[in-house]
């Protein structure tokens, strides 16, 4: 790969490797240097990458479904009759399979070689880290669509309601899934460091993410506490974004040098 304006080029990389062939594409496209460039440049690449080897995605959805089964025949299911229970074990579901897609991204593109070039490149670091948390976010959200009625169709035997219930659901778990992204992501690249990366990685990012689970179990209660989803005291609201905006500020400022620290390595 040849980088503009240094005279260097890299062998070190396998040129049959489709996320470099895509970055290399991209990378002409949105050569200036810049954040949004940068953003766009990894989130298309990441999407396409997530879309062309669903693996990871599947994983999730099969580990849901398993975990669903469970859920249901390993305890009574009276007991996901309280709230707080069907909630915790919503997210639950939601925390583990961030933390393997996360890990999982990122190892694949640690093992093909492609952290060097995007490094070495001229893309902003806060665009090349916001681009892989959006693309794993909405790559999440995705999944919270499809687990939310498996969930309740296997636990409480209903599917839930297409008005407040559902909306309430989808925006606290969609709020809550970009934390959790921006915190994975992060701690992914900590992780490829150690020989056992699977079982550290929900050791490390548990403690971190222990506000988000807390934040949004309060907002799952208050919100049914109130007749219409936009009576929600502004308070939770903020509560609720504050963690992701300090996981995506703390990422972007530290993303760089935790990439460079992998490469070392």
């Amino acid at each position: 790969m040849s980088l503009r304006g240094s005279g260097v080029e890299t062998q070190d990389s396998n040129p049959k490797d489709p996320s470099q062939k895509f970055v290399q594409r991209l990378e002409q496209r949105y050569s200036e240097k810049g954040f949004w460039s940068s953003f766009f440049c990894i989130y298309q690449k990441d999407t396409y990458l997530e879309w062309t080897e669903p693996s990871g995605f599947l994983y999730s959805c099969i580990f849901a479904a398993v975990l669903a089964v469970i859920y249901a025949y390993g305890l009574d299911t009276l007991i996901y009759h309280d709230p707080r229970n069907f909630d915790g074990i919503l997210f639950i579901s939601l925390f583990f399979s961030a933390c393997t897609t996360s890990l999982r991204s990122i190892s694949a593109e640690t093992e093909a070689g492609a952290l060097r070039p995007m490094s070495m490149s001229l893309l902003d670091p806060a665009g090349i880290y916001l681009g892989k948390v959006v693309a794993h976010w909405q790559g999440q959200f995705i999944f919270i669509l499809l687990y939310v009625p498996l969930y309740c169709l296997f636990l409480k035997g209903i599917l839930p309601s297409l008005g407040k219930e559902l909306l309430l659901y989808l925006f606290c778990l969609g709020i809550s899934s970009f934390s959790l992204s921006a915190c994975g992501i992060l701690l992914s690249l900590v992780c490829q460091r150690t020989r056992l990366k699977d079982g550290l990685m929900p050791l490390l990012v548990l403690p971190a993410v222990i506000p988000v689970l807390i934040f949004s179990l309060r907002f799952l209660a208050q919100g049914r506490l109130v007749e219409a989803f936009w009576k929600i005291p502004l308070q939770h609201y903020l509560i609720l974004l504050a963690p992701a905006a300090l996981y995506a500020s703390i990422g972007s400022l530290l993303y760089f040098h935790l990439s460079a620290d992998s490469i070392e390595q």
